[in-house]
């Protein structure tokens, strides 16, 4: 998990970062968030990582060339996007939240495609999720999205955890009408505005202790060359590393 950030793994199938949890202990995304006083700025799970170092994450390459940029750069600016949590499911919503999931450098572009759609909010969510949602574990995770956010009745439970299971019984190209289904049950007919949908862009820089010793392991160089051991010869203060009791 570099710099203490770890995404989703399915997510990193579709080339989407987006955290599964906060920052590891004593990493530096968790100093990050120890310096930021306002809640909001603070990295958190479900956060989409849209840029490392100016380079987007993008499908095509299943967000390779970001990853790189945070396994091999000893510091990282980061461009982070969250999406609102829903007072209420409604379809406008359910569209961001689709970008999120499945490619969320288009979340810039969802308000624009909400006001060409108004009023058919509902179609555009599902041609979304048709052009995006090409596995199993796409569909799956979509109606995970919707158990996680449909209220903590018991009916609506039911509801997705039945769909949940079924999902593997569909053919190709049934898991759009088990989706809808789903939605019509669960998904209100209220809109809300779309400046209410997204919090505002976040930016950061993070770095690692110590740029020669990324985790703050300092080894015997000549063990290394010897024997192709790694043995520890010293930790820098306050690293990851000392933080987690290596010696």
């Amino acid at each position: 998990a570099p710099f203490g950030l770890a995404p989703r793994r399915s997510g990193l199938c579709r080339g989407v970062l987006q955290l599964r949890s906060g920052p590891a202990p004593g990493s530096p995304a968790e100093e990050w968030n120890a310096l930021q006083s306002n809640q909001s700025v603070q990295l958190q799970e479900g956060d989409c990582l849209l840029k490392v170092n100016g380079i987007p994450v993008l499908r095509e390459d299943a967000g390779a060339a970001a990853l790189q940029q945070m396994q091999q750069q000893p510091q990282v600016f980061l461009e982070v996007q969250r999406l609102k949590p829903p007072e209420g499911l409604t379809y406008a919503w359910l569209v961001f939240a689709a970008y999120a999931l499945f490619n969320p450098m288009k979340l810039n572009d969802a308000d624009s495609l909400l006001a060409k759609n108004k009023g058919t909010e509902k179609d555009l969510l599902f041609r979304i999720c048709q052009k995006y949602a090409l596995t199993f574990e796409d569909w799956r995770d979509f109606i995970q999205l919707l158990q996680e956010h449909c209220g903590d009745d018991a009916i609506s439970a039911d509801m997705t955890a039945k769909a949940a299971a079924r999902l593997g019984d569909c053919r190709v190209g049934e898991e759009s009408l088990l989706l809808e289904a789903l939605c019509s049950c669960l998904v209100g007919d209220g809109s809300c505005s779309e400046e209410h949908l997204l919090w505002n862009k976040l930016e950061l820089k993070l770095q690692r202790t110590d740029a020669s010793s990324p985790l703050g392991l300092l080894h015997d160089r000549s063990a290394l060359q010897e024997r192709s051991a790694l043995v520890v010869r010293d930790l820098v203060p306050d690293s990851p590393a000392a933080l987690a009791g290596v010696q």
